[in-house]
């Protein structure tokens, strides 16, 4: 069940918006396997899965990220559904582990192979997406992040859940030929596995070939046929040719060149900037969106020409990094100390199928160091899965029924309706947040802007941690002439998360409220914390040019001509202020007339 789960999380179509459909699948997956938890009494579980280090130290992590902030946190609404989420996806990993620690290896490798087989189609598709192309009855898609039905979006979240695919096929072949077992279906892990590979290449993530690359050499390495000394000089030589890459890469410049490579590095000073302001609790799960503008002021400081990414910020695109942030540094450590039971675990077992989820793992590990694969439903299903997977440990081939402990049946049930009761919730919640935002963006399209606003303000209300959804509905009370709804909104939208477009949208708003000083306080303000923004000079330079103030207008229109960001893009803002400019000439010249 939880493996078609999984499968299903990454089918086209199911993006919708803000990846509602995506969570709410997801959370219906736990309640349908509490179900049958609870039902089969005559299911052969143990409370605790055989690998016990593995349980309590995901355990630990959980815990400890979802109580250790909760005292510390000011952001209590983004934490309670962060808690909820990490409380499902252990939920999960355990449920996966009770439903596998009874099972052989010969009935294990299937879950696998069904995944993959999942997996093989979605690169089908990525493939065809890369080319210009899709399935026969689709959209087309006109790039890679073309978000249509029948595409996948965004190229890095298609690689990150693919890359730990070939590596499970590698593992599942392994132990087919081991047991002799049918050529064809050797043959057809094989085939799949170089597929995926390919459609991972072909998604252009940098990030995602270098840690599927990875994922090769830990498999390499888990092989407990490796000799001692043959490991250690493989160790050795991916340090030295790291260090030698690592030393390339800054002496070319290249760190402050590419875009990619910028915004990622200021993320995560951004990162340490709030690790430093509460390092032992963090800010709360979900924090760090809502947490970054308290830190760029600071990164900036007052400097014009710094850099700073201008995109909306919703991950640290690094996962050991934003659990630091929002739980603290014992959480980043716990998911550093569980990362490395798997990979033991998988490097004891002597076992094809345990060595290639070890690997799986690796890969996914080191994904997560570019990127944040654990914030996204399709990947952090998969990953939670691979942790009850290990966590189920190692099957005992000749145990008896008699050696095997039931859970007690008033335990069964409690636990079951606990599991039930939090997957039916989160299920509930986000569909109907789907459902009510497909109504108000139905009713929006046909014109029907009151009744969309009430839709969207029900959507907003099953889902309040989600910033992205709140800024959008913002505009929609804006459409609907309710600036006070609006601005409520808006307000929420901006401690959920934080883009510079709800910022500029929140000074509209108090500009159609006839709030001038207000607008005024606050578009200096962000001239003020965030210098190398275009826009709040000129709308200064706009605001004094209307109250006649032209010497503070032109000091801030030639302000906005000093700033250089991104090259060509800077040509429209420039263009505006060298018009403003001359408008204030020709004001300034009938006024001396006038005189």
């Amino acid at each position: 069940m939880g493996v078609c789960a999984i499968a299903l999380l990454f089918i086209p179509g199911l993006a919708a918006p803000f990846r509602l459909v995506k969570w709410a699948l997801w959370g219906a997956v736990p309640a349908i396997m509490a179900v049958r938890l609870a039902a089969d009494s005559g299911l052969p579980v143990r409370f605790i899965p055989r690998n016990r280090w593995i349980f309590f130290i995901a355990m630990g992590f959980v815990v400890w990220s979802m109580i250790a902030p909760w005292v510390t946190t000011p952001f209590t609404t983004a934490h309670t559904a962060g808690m909820l989420l990490m409380a499902m996806g252990f939920a999960f990993s355990w449920l996966s582990a009770l439903d596998l620690q009874g099972a052989e290896n010969h009935e294990k490798w299937h879950g696998l192979f069904i995944l993959s087989l999942g997996g093989s189609l979605v690169s089908i598709i990525a493939i065809l997406q890369a080319s210009g192309l899709t399935l026969p009855g689709f959209i087309p898609a006109v790039s890679r992040e073309f978000r249509v039905l029948g595409t996948l979006g965004n190229p890095n979240w298609t690689a990150g859940f693919l890359l730990s695919l070939p590596l499970l096929l590698l593992g599942v072949r392994s132990w087919l030929s081991e047991k002799d077992e049918s050529r064809h279906l050797q043959t057809a892990c094989a085939i799949m596995a170089v597929l995926i590979v390919c459609a991972t290449v072909a998604t252009g993530s940098k990030a995602g070939a270098i840690a599927l690359a990875a994922g090769f050499v830990a498999y390499i390495l888990l092989d407990t046929r490796m000799k001692g000394r043959n490991r250690q000089l493989t160790v050795a030589g991916i340090f030295f040719a790291l260090t030698v890459a690592g030393t390339g890469l800054i002496s070319s410049g290249l760190l402050h060149s590419l875009s990619w490579i910028r915004g990622r590095l200021f993320l995560w000073k951004t990162g340490l900037t709030l690790i430093a302001q509460n390092p032992v609790t963090g800010i709360g799960l979900g924090g760090f969106p809502a947490g970054y503008p308290q830190a760029l002021p600071m990164l900036v400081s007052g400097n014009p020409q710094a850099y700073m990414p201008l995109h909306r910020v919703e991950f640290a695109y690094n996962d050991m990094l934003q659990f630091a942030v929002e739980s603290g540094v014992p959480s980043a450590l716990l998911y550093l100390a569980l990362t490395f039971f798997l990979l033991r675990h998988a490097s004891q077992a002597g076992c094809g199928l345990t060595r290639g989820v070890g690997a799986a793992v690796a890969a996914m590990a080191v994904y997560g160091c570019f990127d944040s694969p654990l914030q996204l439903p399709g990947t952090l299903a998969l990953w939670w899965y691979l942790v009850g997977w290990m966590m189920a440990g190692r099957p005992k081939e000749h145990a008896s029924p008699e050696k095997t402990t039931k859970l007690r049946p008033w335990v069964r049930l409690f636990f079951s309706a606990c599991l039930i009761l939090l997957g039916l919730f989160q299920a509930v919640r986000f569909s109907a947040a789907e459902f009510f935002w497909t109504l108000g963006a139905k009713s929006l399209a046909e014109k029907q802007t009151h009744e969309a606003a009430l839709h969207v303000k029900k959507a907003a209300a099953f889902h309040p941690e989600n910033a992205i959804l709140l800024s959008e509905a913002a505009k929609v009370f804006l459409r609907d002439k309710d600036p006070y709804q609006a601005l409520e909104t808006i307000n929420r939208a901006l401690t959920a998360g934080f883009s510079f477009d709800d910022l500029f949208l929140r000074q509209k708003i108090l500009s159609q409220m006839g709030k001038t000083s207000e607008t005024l306080y606050e578009w200096k303000r962000m001239a003020t914390d965030y210098p190398g923004l275009f826009t709040p000079h000129i709308e200064l330079g706009r605001m004094y040019l209307e109250q006649g103030e032209f010497s503070q207008a032109r000091n801030e229109l030639e302000t906005v001509l000093r700033i250089r960001q991104r090259g060509d893009a800077d040509r429209p803002y420039h263009a505006e202020a060298k018009r403003m400019l001359g408008q204030i000439r020709k004001m300034s010249r009938h006024t001396r007339v006038g005189i």
